[in-house]
């Protein structure tokens, strides 16, 4: 199955200090970049389950739960958001998480909209020296794609394979920093692939200052993800 490749209209904006500018600058910057070239990378989503859990959803109507997510970004900056699930994924679905990324720094925020505070911290992005980068070629949705490895912390291994088809480096989640757009992650617990390529001349990619966020450390973001995932468990 092929991508599928649309085009909309809107256009980026090109943003100086990432983290710090607020509303009025944005607006600024918007209207100074408005024809700039962006795009909007839709990804499928889906968590890895047990194998009898896999043959109840392929036994039920509904198939195995996934969401959709979109990375707007002009190659400067981008946002990574939910879109949708299919009926039986919104269950698992706990934070409502947008990434901001500035492709310069490496610095991304990463938010939680879905808990009442609306929270957000800020990580740093995985080193490009860190990815283990393959010789080897293949292709995936008629993508000609190169195969990379990395460990994250909990030393789980992260496979990524990128197309540099696109001047674009960049990919879904905290995923990036690699020489082209990073087309499919595989991971001990989901898979993220791929489906729709919209090429957009007039969109828009929000500055988190635009958004009424509590800023916490890393060490707390942690603490209300394991809150959150506790509390789903007990339900």
């Amino acid at each position: 199955m092929e991508i599928l490749t649309s085009s909309t209209e809107g256009g980026p904006m090109k943003i100086n200090n990432f983290f710090k500018l607020g509303i009025i600058i944005n607006l600024i910057i918007r209207i100074s970049f408005i024809h700039a070239q962006c795009y909007s990378f839709i990804y499928k989503q889906t968590t890895k389950f047990p194998d009898f859990a896999v043959k109840e959803f392929v036994a039920s109507s509904t198939g195995i739960p996934y969401s959709l997510y979109s990375l707007n970004t002009n190659g400067i900056i981008s946002e990574y958001k939910y879109l949708k699930s299919n009926p039986e994924s919104g269950s698992f679905r706990l934070m409502d998480l947008n990434y901001f990324k500035d492709n310069r720094t490496g610095e991304i925020v990463l938010a939680d909209f879905m808990d009442k505070d609306r929270i957000g911290t800020i990580l740093k992005a995985i080193e490009k020296t860190s990815w283990k980068i393959s010789k080897d070629t293949t292709s995936i949705k008629g993508l000609k794609v190169k195969k990379a490895t990395n460990f994250d912390k909990y030393n789980n291994k992260i496979t990524a394979y990128y197309s540099t088809d696109f001047s674009i480096n960049d990919g879904p989640c905290e995923y990036n920093n690699l020489p082209g757009l990073i087309v499919k992650i595989e991971s001990t617990s989901q898979t993220i692939e791929l489906t729709e390529i919209q090429v957009n001349e007039n969109c828009i990619i929000p500055l988190p200052g635009s958004f009424n966020i509590k800023w916490v450390s890393n060490e707390e973001w942690d603490k209300h993800s394991e809150k959150t995932l506790e509390g789903f468990i007990k339900k």
